[in-house]
């Protein structure tokens, strides 16, 4: 859609998210860890139980940071190829983006790294 419109992207990451929900513990082994890998086998994602305060999240600080624009080219019939290029460069900023800031919003930057999958 950015392409056929011309519209650019924009990175945008939210610090502080993982930590306003645990999840129930899941073992290798367990009933509830065997039932999510069928789960996932099927739908290619496997299903998680959140808890918090209850089925509210914690109260936790959540900071949102945006970055600067991507521009795009406006492409109204864009190739698959063009589509994987912005992809790709999109992907390789957002997580440049990220590199540059959670120094700034995480206690263990050195170790916590952004992975798009």
């Amino acid at each position: 859609m950015a392409l056929k419109h011309g519209t650019p992207l924009v990175p945008v990451i939210t610090f502080g998210e993982p930590d306003i929900y645990e999840q129930v513990d899941n073992p290798d082994g367990s009933r509830f860890r065997r039932c999510q890998e069928f789960i996932r086998k099927i739908t290619t994602f496997a299903p998680i139980i959140p808890y918090g305060n209850g089925p509210l999240p914690y109260r936790r600080e959540l900071t949102t940071v945006v970055g600067k624009p991507l521009p795009i080219k406006k492409t109204l019939n864009p190739t698959q190829e063009e589509i994987d290029d912005l992809h790709q460069k999109f992907t390789t900023e957002l997580i440049a983006f990220f590199e540059e800031k959670k120094k700034l919003y995480i206690a263990n930057h050195e170790n916590t790294h952004l992975i798009i999958i």
